[in-house]
């Protein structure tokens, strides 16, 4: 769709984990997420005042920022420009990353979601 992108996020050294896919649209100030899933990233605590009935309720490191969730009354645009502060927990049993895939094409109706190759996942070296 014109005006829709989608992004995937992770890092070379933490494998499994840390991992945004998301969805953004065109805006005057350029290209901003409106729906995201993070896997096992960071604790999502939806502390801020936008999260309406789900304010304090934590949604754990495997989670959805859905634009559903929004308030009808509030602008979208609030909701983008604060980085999604409403998630919602998604299953936590995504064992690997094909899973994950798997699980944002249909949350996310990305079609060939699945075709994404990959991350390599490179382990991190400590020296003494």
């Amino acid at each position: 769709m014109r005006g829709i992108g989608l992004y995937l996020k992770c890092f070379e050294d933490r494998p499994d984990e840390m991992v945004s896919i998301g969805l953004t649209i065109e805006t005057s100030i350029g290209p901003k997420c409106f729906a995201r899933v993070d896997w096992r990233g960071t604790s999502h605590p939806n502390t801020h005042r936008l999260c309406g009935d789900l304010q304090f309720v934590d949604a754990g490191r495997t989670h959805f920022h859905n634009p559903a969730l929004c308030s009808p009354g509030d602008d979208p645009m609030d909701h983008i420009q604060e980085n999604l502060p409403i998630a919602v927990a998604i299953e936590s049993r995504l064992l690997n990353f094909e899973a994950l895939l798997d699980r944002c094409a249909s949350i996310l109706n990305v079609t060939n979601l699945a075709e994404v190759t990959p991350p390599k996942w490179q382990s991190r070296i400590l020296y003494p």
